[in-house]
Parts: structure tokens; sequence; C-alpha cells
């Protein structure tokens, strides 16, 4: 059949398509999720996007508006498949998106909230998962999202409330305060990559509530469900249950990164040594970044425990030295120490300093991020009992927390 024959889908018939793929991937996994992304009409909250190309070497930005109110069959088929869409941009970095289907789905379904709760969402955003959670909560409870961008806030709203979602309430603030006007909430959920938990959401939180924020471990957002220590003023205990990627939260609680490697792009570099990959991290296809593989995922989420000096580039992952600009590297298929003439002593001793990590994540059984404990304790608390005993830990100083991590 011609172009000119083919039948022209619905936004419903793109939506159905839509969930029964994240059902089929398992992000989907219980009838209220479901219904919600049925219910919502995700194409009402896109006002248009930014497709990224490239340009002589140069990241190029095309924008794409559509009509909410009739959007062409194009459009919907974006709209209604599983990548993310980048909705707001500084200059060329992007500050703002409408985050991929499949992660909002798996969010929602950690977040586990039911009917009738009380919900407060840091980062409003376009104001979809608003409201997937004002459908989740029905008319019997409430959303309230926070959002830094006055803009953003005031088109969510517009559009929540010409939808009849007079359950979910936005305001345009610093989402490190929440609102203790609304609280205690139920559940918490955060749609940014964070430096920490806000010591307000824990004192917000319902003492069997429980929140799931995307937390910022080197380049990577991993997703920890926390709830209230109720033995502890001000301290709430997690575990790690997926992975994301968000745009960085804005306001107080701004990136106050620990993991700090900052070596100038575009310097000239030689390889100092390589070997082959230990047997416990598997070689990949060169096309893919060797962390999209779940096994290198687990060990670089022990590499951000173990070293502060991290590395991140299309080759791979792993250690650098600032001041000489040496690095070690694990890629697809082997670890690589590189850097600029003169620096190969430094090289070599990240080399050593990357397999002696890996040995250590090896002699502990491998572990994956869900196999850790993790506790969070307000930084005046930290020298005051009861304080973890078990070992192997490890700290990581945050904002306003130190975060402690066991096995």
């Amino acid at each position: 059949m011609g172009a000119q024959g083919a039948t022209i889908k619905t936004a419903l018939e793109y939506r159905s398509e839509l969930v029964q793929s994240l059902m089929d991937q398992g992000s989907i996994r219980s009838e209220r999720v479901k219904a919600a992304f049925l219910n919502v009409e995700r194409h009402r909250f896109v006002r248009g996007w930014f497709a990224m190309g490239i340009s002589e070497g140069t990241p190029v930005w095309t924008r794409i508006t559509i009509n909410p109110l009739n959007p062409q069959s194009e459009h919907l088929e974006v709209i209604y498949s599983t990548q993310s869409l980048v909705s707001a941009l500084d200059s060329i970095i992007p500050i703002g998106s409408l985050s991929a289907p499949p992660l909002v789905a798996q969010m929602l379904e950690y977040l586990s909230a039911n009917r009738g709760m009380n919900v407060l969402e840091i980062g409003t955003c376009s104001g979809y998962n608003a409201a997937l959670l004002a459908e989740i909560v029905s008319s019997d409870g409430t959303v309230h999202s926070i959002e830094n961008r006055t803009d953003a806030a005031d088109s969510a709203a517009v559009t929540l409330r010409q939808l009849g979602y007079v359950q979910a309430h936005v305001h345009s603030r610093d989402g490190f305060f929440g609102d203790s006007q609304n609280a205690p909430y139920d559940r918490m959920i955060a749609t940014a990559g964070c430096s920490d938990l806000s010591p307000h959401w824990i004192e917000q939180l319902q003492p069997d509530g429980q929140m799931v924020i995307p937390l910022q471990y080197g380049q990577i957002d991993y997703l920890v469900l926390a709830s209230r220590d109720n033995h502890r003023v001000g301290a709430a205990i997690g575990k790690i249950v997926g992975k994301s990627s968000f745009m960085p939260i804005q306001g107080i609680l701004s990136w106050a990164n620990p993991w700090g490697s900052w070596i100038s792009p575009g310097i000239a570099t030689i390889t100092f040594q390589e070997q082959s990959l230990p047997e416990e991290l598997p070689q990949n296809d060169t096309k893919t970044h060797p962390i999209r593989n779940p096994v290198h995922s687990d060990f670089y989420y022990f590499l951000t425990l173990a070293s502060r000096d991290l590395w991140y580039c299309n080759q791979g992952y792993g250690l650098a030295d600032p001041m000489t600009r040496a690095r070690a590297i694990v890629t697809n298929d082997s670890f690589r120490a590189f850097g600029p003439p003169g620096a190969e002593e430094a090289g070599c001793r990240l080399i050593e300093r990357l397999v002696e990590i890996h040995t250590q994540w090896r002699d502990v059984g491998c572990p994956s991020p869900g196999d850790y404990q993790i506790e969070f304790i307000p930084k005046h608390l930290s020298h005051s009992p009861p304080f973890i005993s078990i070992t192997p830990r490890w700290v990581i100083e945050r904002v306003f927390h130190l975060e402690i991590i066991s096995l």
C-alpha cells in the first residue's frame, strides 16, 4: 500500500502500542501504572523538542514545534516512542527533558504509590509525570509537584488544569525545600539527578513513607529507594533499585561533585600499558560503551566507592590523575593506561590501582549496586551513636549527609 493509502494511527493507538512495549520489556508490571500510561495523553504535555545534529564537529540543535491539540502522525510516533525528548536548552546545554517512558514507568513501579496517597514530586518539567501520579492516586489523593523554572511550572499547571487533574498542584520554587505546607507525604519522587537527599525531604516524609531519588555516583544516576530512619532524627536508609540518566537538579542541591578529574580534552596522548580484562569482566561489542554491560555497570559503581578520581570517556571508564593527565580505563577488551608524554609512571600506577580495585570487588563477591545497604546520616550526627559497624563499608561525603555504604 502506498504512503497515501496508509492508515493514520490515532494518539490512543500509539499510546496503546507504547504501553504494550513497556509491558513486554518489564518496565510496566502493575495494573495501576498500566492504567495511568493508557489514560494520560502524553502529547498534550509536549509543545516541541530539540533534535541534535552535528555540523562540522559541533552539536547543532533544531527546534521541532508541534500543536499539542492537533499533532501530526509523525510527531505522535516520536512522542509515544521509548526515547527521551530534550525540551529546554541553555545555549547548547540541555536543561529540561521529557524522560524516556521506560524509565518513567520503572520509577513509578519502584515508588509503589496507591490511591489516596499524598505525593511530592521534585521536578515537574512538562507535567506529564505529575499527571501519571495523579491517575495513580486518583481523586482521593493529591500530588504536589515542584519546578525550579517558572515558565515550565506555569505551562505544566495550565495543561494539568485543562486535562482535569485538579488533584495535581504545581509550585514554582527550589525543590530543595520540599513543600512543608502540604506535608507529610506518603511518597516522594525526584526527576533530576541529585547530589544528595534534601534534609527537608526526609523531614516531610511519613514515618512509613518512601522516596525514589536519582542519586549521582560519578557520571551515572543510580535510583535510590529510601525511607526515614526512625531511630535517628534526620537520617535515612535505602538501597539502589535501578539506573538512570537525568538532567542535574538546579538550586541549592546543584551538583557538588566529590568525583573530580577535570582534564582538558584534545591533549596528545600515547598508550603506556595494556592488559587483558580479568575473567569477571566480559568483553563487549566495540560499537557500544562497556558500561552498557550490566557487569561493567556493577564494577563501575564499586569504582565510585573506592576512588574519587574517576574518568569517563567514549572508550570506557576508569581512573585519572589530574596532575599528570594520565588515565587508566576499562575498555571493551582491556585495561589501558594512557596520557601525554612524560606521564608514563603515573599511568602505570593508575592501572595498578585499577587492578587492585577490581581485585577488591572480586574478593567481596562482585556485588551489584542492589546488594549494598545505604545510610544517610546528617553530618552533625555522624559521630554520634548508633553508627554502623558493618564491614566492609565506604563513606561518601555529600552536601548535607555522610552516605555510608555497606555490604
